[in-house]
């Protein structure tokens, strides 16, 4: 299919933003970056207080038992606050937290990051050995529209934004950054498992990174689940495999097949470099769009990124519960409706991440579910999948249906929430 004139030249423009952005930082750096230390950058809101005390510590335990120190940068977006994260970031052994600040005053420039003192802040070496966690308290200036600070991406552009002026100032950045969501957990859990107690994948993800230099961005295979709160005000993903058949669907089917290999914004390792100029520049031109994740994996495709899945590492994502449709329509709705305002923007580009046809929608659905069913390697489990592939089957359907009833959602100037 042949790109229309205006969508090829939106794409080329993009792409020249993006590479001198990267050059910028490569030059800053000058190759030096800091191998003992990793960067996870997350940003939260309303909820991230239930997910977080669960998921910090493994990422931590994670990280530790590599050798690794974090420096970890949580952004509050648009004045949320939660005095019982902050307690808990603080009771964490060995990571020292410090309190920066932030006023947006346009949706699409990353607002100065400031001391308590309201001094201009830049990040700088930390002591060997030591975690580090910036929590980054956003706010709306006060002539400024209340929505101006809203959604994901522009807090996002806030964060990356202090990552490439810190490198510009002269700090040697960690290697590697995650990016990731409160909820986010990484293991070697098979698709169709909901619980979370697989093998730690954090190092996998590295071990591939370390081995390839050439490797820039490394995707991990998204899975939802659905989370609960326990009896110690925790959620934690439910032990039995509840999620609604359009997300199981998707679990199946993430990294395995052509028109599902995005990199996901709940788990991917990067170069310092790569990961910033793009999240920085997709912050300041698309300040408002949706699945910035799949336009992150177009767009570095585009710029001749080297990327990767690795389908045996999987990341939390949560989704509402099977009896919930209504939500679970409405999280797929969101989806496909940033996926169509994605191909508005850059045409048939998008066709190796996101399905565009309902043949590779139902055929590829079809081959995992028979795939997965015959390689069962005991009649309790054969039983499960086979259940398990007839809920697939019958989400296809309900797929298709959001997928062409889906609008054109241009979100830039609504400033709704990115996350989808």
């Amino acid at each position: 299919m042949r790109q229309q004139p205006d969508l090829k030249q939106r794409l080329e423009r993009d792409v020249a933003a993006i590479l001198f952005r990267h050059r910028g930082l490569l030059e800053s750096t000058c190759g030096e970056t800091d191998a003992n230390r990793m960067m996870v950058v997350i940003s939260i809101t309303h909820g991230a207080e239930l997910h977080l005390p669960r998921s910090l510590p493994r990422l931590l335990a994670q990280t530790r038992a590599l050798g690794l120190a974090l420096d970890l940068l949580i952004g509050c977006n648009n004045g949320f606050d939660s005095p019982a994260l902050v307690d808990f970031i603080e009771r964490q052994s060995g990571c020292r937290i410090m309190h920066v600040f932030c006023t947006k005053v346009a949706p699409d420039q990353p607002a100065p990051i400031l001391d308590r003192s309201g001094e201009p802040l830049r990040i700088t070496a930390g002591s060997p050995g030591e975690d580090r966690c910036f929590l980054i308290h956003q706010s709306c200036a006060p002539d400024a529209p209340t929505n101006v600070a809203a959604g994901k991406i522009r807090m996002l552009g806030d964060l990356y934004g202090w990552i490439e002026q810190s490198i510009a100032a002269g700090w040697s950045p960690p290697q590697l950054l995650l990016a990731c969501d409160a909820e986010s957990e990484f293991d070697m859990t098979a698709p169709w498992t909901a619980d979370g107690h697989g093998d730690p994948g954090l190092g996998l993800l590295i071990a591939r990174m370390e081995a390839d230099p050439n490797l820039q961005l490394l995707g991990t295979r998204n899975r939802f689940v659905v989370f609960e709160t326990a009896g110690d005000g925790i959620r934690h993903p439910r032990p039995d495999c509840s999620v609604p058949s359009i997300q199981l669907y998707l679990n199946l089917v993430h990294t395995r097949a052509e028109g599902f290999m995005w990199l996901p914004g709940g788990g991917t390792l990067g170069r310092t470099e790569a990961l910033t100029a793009l999240y920085s520049f997709i912050a300041d031109r698309y300040p408002g769009g949706r699945i910035e994740d799949v336009m992150v994996t177009v767009l570095a495709h585009a710029a001749g990124f080297m990327l990767d899945q690795e389908s045996k590492v999987s990341s939390i994502n949560r989704c509402a519960p099977v009896h919930n449709s209504t939500e679970a329509t409405r999280q797929m709705d969101r989806y496909l409706s940033g996926q169509k305002d994605l191909e508005s923007k850059f045409g048939p580009t998008v066709a190796g991440y996101v399905p565009m046809s309902i043949w590779s929608i139902i055929k590829t659905g079809w081959r995992l579910a028979i795939t997965e069913i015959f390689g069962a390697r005991s009649i309790k489990r054969f039983v499960n999948m086979s259940f398990n592939a007839l809920r697939i089957l019958s989400a296809l359907p309900i797929f298709l249906r959001i997928r062409y009833a889906a609008t054109n959602e241009n979100s830039e100037d609504r400033g709704v929430s990115a996350s989808w």
